[in-house]
């Protein structure tokens, strides 16, 4: 079973996952961020000259993961790279007609998807001071729209898988303190966890 952790940047998925990773002894893989750092720069540096070439580099760091067929946590999937963050390039014309059908098969081919999404539902606000917290190079310009326009992606990929019953969504309010956050999602992982 694929469980992935979803949510905008700056909710807290790293840190969630690492401490449920421990507490109920399933493994994580966590994104690559240190690998897509560079790429990260340069898209938000030059959004519409780098968007094709970025969605493509993480799609591609999720492949390793494909034929997991074991109970594991994941940090997003590749339908957040498909439904939120090349959705959100499409929509803004960063990506072409080409550039898009080419993701899109290329997504067909390559993607896998998960059996169940724990949203960690953050306001954009939030996110933004958190993101500066941190205080990660490749994160300094991002703008509060850019966070909205993911915000409402996630909010939309997440009522669309409720609606087909492809995966089961547990939404979980990233408002709270990071403890309460652990325990609701380490609650839903001892309910999955029955029900198997």
């Amino acid at each position: 079973m694929k469980i992935s952790v979803v949510g905008n940047i700056g909710t807290g998925k790293t840190t969630l996952l690492q401490t449920l990773g421990v507490q109920h002894r399933i493994p994580v893989f966590l994104e690559p961020v240190n690998d897509w750092s560079e790429w990260l720069k340069l898209f938000y540096q030059d959004n519409a000259r780098w968007s094709f070439s970025f969605n493509m580099k993480v799609l591609t760091s999720f492949m390793g993961w494909r034929k997991n067929d074991y109970v594991a946590l994941y940090e997003r999937s590749p339908m957040c790279v498909k439904y939120v963050f090349s959705e959100n390039q499409r929509r803004a014309g960063m990506m072409n007609a080409l550039e898009y059908e080419l993701f899109e098969t290329m997504y067909q081919e390559l993607a896998w998807e998960p059996d169940v999404l724990i949203y960690i539902r953050t306001p954009p606000e939030v996110c933004m001071e958190r993101m500066q917290v941190r205080g990660r190079d490749s994160e300094k310009n991002v703008p509060l729209e850019y966070i909205k326009q993911i915000h409402d992606l996630y909010e939309s990929m997440c009522a669309h898988a409720l609606e087909n019953k492809k995966q089961r969504v547990f939404i979980v309010d990233g408002n709270q303190t990071k403890e309460a956050v652990f325990h609701e999602a380490s609650r839903i992982l001892s309910q999955l966890a029955e029900k198997k």
